[in-house]
């Protein structure tokens, strides 16, 4: 009789294992993806788009492309790598959004105001920014979903021309993947 009740115990024990199982295997990575981004213009006033294949940019996304449960965004850094002009040029204001490769949908992810560019010449002067939800979630998504493709979109207005400097955003990115 005992030996029932402990084969009895064991088949549920397995059980209940084996229907969590899965969860056990997820894989998580954190990676840093960073985009420079070059600014060049005669105005104070400019865009930039850049259109990024995180399957290529990645080799994380890369290995588990469609076993992909969840990404997140967890943090974004900016500043600037290159800077030539006048020591007291500035950002007035300037935003990073996210958009679909085809630049449909574009979204907020955070906004920069009254920054001197050469307060924040290097990564040692990195500046975190107050990241927009919708913005980081909808990057995420066109990270996690094939083809893995997104644009990102900087518009900035400085108080004097020209323009020519080159701002590095650094995202820290939260990937959970199933191998099976």
């Amino acid at each position: 009789m005992k030996s029932r009740i402990i084969y009895l115990l064991s088949f549920v024990a397995l059980f209940a294992f084996y229907s969590c199982d899965e969860d056990l295997l997820d894989v998580t990575e954190e990676f840093y993806y960073s985009s420079e981004i070059t600014v060049l213009s005669n105005d104070t006033l400019t865009t930039v788009n850049e259109v990024v294949d995180m399957s290529s940019e990645s080799s994380i996304i890369n290995d588990y492309k469609d076993k992909i449960e969840t990404i997140e965004i967890t943090e974004v850094k900016y500043w600037i790598t290159q800077h030539t002009g006048d020591s007291l040029q500035e950002i007035i204001e300037a935003t990073l959004n996210i958009a679909d490769a085809d630049g449909a949908n574009e979204t907020l992810i955070a906004t920069i105001e009254d920054k001197v560019l050469n307060s924040i010449i290097g990564e040692d002067n990195a500046q975190e920014l107050v990241i927009q939800q919708a913005g980081v979630n909808q990057m995420a998504n066109l990270i996690k979903n094939e083809p893995n493709t997104f644009q990102i979109n900087y518009h900035t207005a400085c108080n004097e021309a020209p323009l020519n400097f080159t701002v590095k955003f650094q995202f820290k990115v939260k990937m959970v993947a199933n191998p099976l």
